[in-house]
């Protein structure tokens, strides 16, 4: 989140490191918004932000996969659950 510690990594999103990743501009403020995808949660920061527990959208098998020196799931869980979320963040209602 902006205004917090730099301890965490933020993604700008570009056409550089996008890598098939869609994510639509901010709702309120039409901004970019920034993405963190470190650790146990996905963070998606602008005038609002997003953030997610990554393992609310994974079943027992998927959780056990988190590597705690890594501190990160499998990529094959990372992408599933990134996915999910910016389906979530690019859905716009009404």
């Amino acid at each position: 989140m902006r205004g917090r510690s730099d301890a965490k990594k933020h993604t700008k999103m570009t056409t550089e490191n996008k890598d098939n990743i869609e994510l639509k501009p901010c709702p309120f403020c039409g901004e970019d918004p920034e993405l963190s995808t470190e650790g146990a949660c996905i963070e998606i920061d602008c005038c609002v932000s997003m953030s997610r527990q990554k393992s609310d959208y994974l079943d027992i098998h998927e959780r056990l996969q988190y590597d705690n020196v890594e501190h990160k799931f499998t990529d094959e869980v990372e992408k599933k659950v990134l996915d999910i979320v910016l389906k979530e963040w690019n859905t716009r209602h009404g």
